[in-house]
């Protein structure tokens, strides 16, 4: 057995397991990993020691991660499925170990494989279950409503592999949405996708986009330079962390009165509720991810005040549907190339403006500096908006909407006007003698 750490390498505090975004799945054969696992930016944490570890390796692995779990270190572990040898001990080892959060249960294809482990685990820690398989997709409403069911996740590469399916989104759209509905159906927080395999943060923030899209909260992930993309693009954007909290203000002065059926969220108008019941749990906390990506629910969007309107999303999905990662707030200037995504502010994807001609300037600024990835598809899109909405307030003055323009644009015309007036005035005699 290798000497794994026993003391965990930092102490941050993480999300709430009901919200996590990021899932980081560590092998559990790597034991000096463990410790970088724990310090990283993902939200949980997941140690392996069933696809990853070979079968004459998985004794010594389960091995490693009861250390460390013993030694002060807190993580999930996934275990072996049901059918396995491996599931009794797995089990069996991790009873009652202070550092343990939950199970993942690899390839959940019934509730009942939820529940036993729950019960083996006398029902004091949770099992997320790993749905892997076309039987576990369909049955994945009992599974969610098993005792013991915590949430729901996707194994998206063992589903291509039993089903013969490609990773098109189109394609995995229905085992995602499955999940989806079968979560709602168990009353579960929603599902987590299954991983993004390799380095393009493209192609991981699409897909991580996509999953948003069909209502999935969460992802597993293999490497830690995917943690800041997840984290980013499942997250509220600014714009509706500040609906949520003009709302509560609004609700709450005027005495928490509905108005009418579509005017409270789902997730204030009622409390979820776990499936999982420990014996010391107490209540789950409440999402504070409020709108139609928490509970898909179309919550009301606000009325902006002035010329310029927000409007539902409209066809400008590349700026609409994604967030695009350019500090349009204070400190671009101080802004670094190296720059993590999760901390940046984001153009609203939810709602969206006009962009106005302060953003703009700021974003040329940025470009100039050479501080933003023209590389990214999105990027660049918001950044050749910017300079077009520079020309035109130097053509024309002001911005769109803005009153000099507005001006302009009346004295312009009046001009048009009167000199196609002078013309027709000075034709019209000439054309009527021409005649006679």
């Amino acid at each position: 057995m290798s000497n794994a750490p026993s003391i965990p390498a930092t102490d941050r505090p993480r999300p709430d397991a009901e919200i996590a975004r990021s899932w980081l799945l560590v092998p559990g054969t790597r034991p000096d990993s463990f410790d970088a696992a724990a310090g990283s930016r993902a939200d949980q944490i997941v140690l392996d020691i069933e696809d990853a570890v070979d079968p004459a390796r998985k004794p010594a692995a389960r091995d490693d991660v009861v250390t460390w779990l013993s030694g002060g270190g807190q993580a999930w572990v996934r275990i072996n499925d049901r059918s396995t040898d491996f599931w009794s001990d797995d089990v069996d080892a991790l009873v009652g170990l202070p550092g343990l959060l939950g199970v993942m249960l690899a390839k959940t294809e019934a509730g009942e494989h939820v529940t036993e482990t729950f019960d083996r685990l006398h029902g004091a820690k949770p099992v997320l279950a790993l749905v892997e398989s076309a039987l576990g997709i369909e049955t994945s409403p009992t599974i969610a409503s098993a005792r013991g069911a915590f949430r729901l996740a996707f194994g998206s590469g063992d589903y291509r592999r039993d089903t013969g399916t490609s990773s098109d989104d189109m394609a995995m759209a229905y085992p995602r949405s499955r999940l989806v509905v079968a979560s709602r159906i168990g009353n579960l927080p929603g599902p987590i996708d299954g991983p993004t395999v390799g380095s393009s943060h493209g192609v991981l923030r699409e897909q991580s986009s996509v999953a948003v899209a069909l209502g999935l909260t969460g992802k597993l992930c293999l490497d830690i330079e995917q943690l800041p993309v997840i984290n980013e693009v499942i997250s509220p954007t600014p714009s509706d962390t500040a609906w949520a909290r003009d709302f509560l203000a609004d609700f709450e002065s005027r005495g928490r009165i509905i108005r009418d059926g579509s005017d409270l969220p789902a997730s204030v108008g009622r409390k979820r509720s776990s499936a999982w019941r420990g014996p010391s749990a107490s209540p789950p906390t409440e999402s504070p991810r409020l709108g139609r990506r928490a509970t898909g629910h179309q919550a009301p969007l606000p009325k902006s005040k002035g010329i310029l309107r927000r409007h539902p999303v409209q066809p400008r999905a590349a700026v609409a549907q994604r967030r695009i990662p350019v500090d349009f707030g204070q400190g671009a200037a101080a802004a670094s190339p190296s720059w993590h995504a999760e901390s940046m502010p984001h153009r609203p994807r939810r709602s969206v403006v006009r962009m106005t001609l302060p953003e703009a300037e700021r974003i040329v600024a940025l470009d100039h500096d050479g501080k933003l990835d023209r590389d990214d598809a999105d990027v660049s899109k918001v950044v050749f908006e910017a300079h077009t909405v520079v020309q035109r307030a130097a053509m024309w003055g002001g911005e769109p909407g803005h009153p000099t323009r507005r001006r302009t644009f009346w004295i312009i015309l009046a001009c048009g006007v009167f000199v196609a007036v002078w013309i027709a005035g000075l034709l019209i005699p000439l054309l009527l003698g021409v005649d006679r």
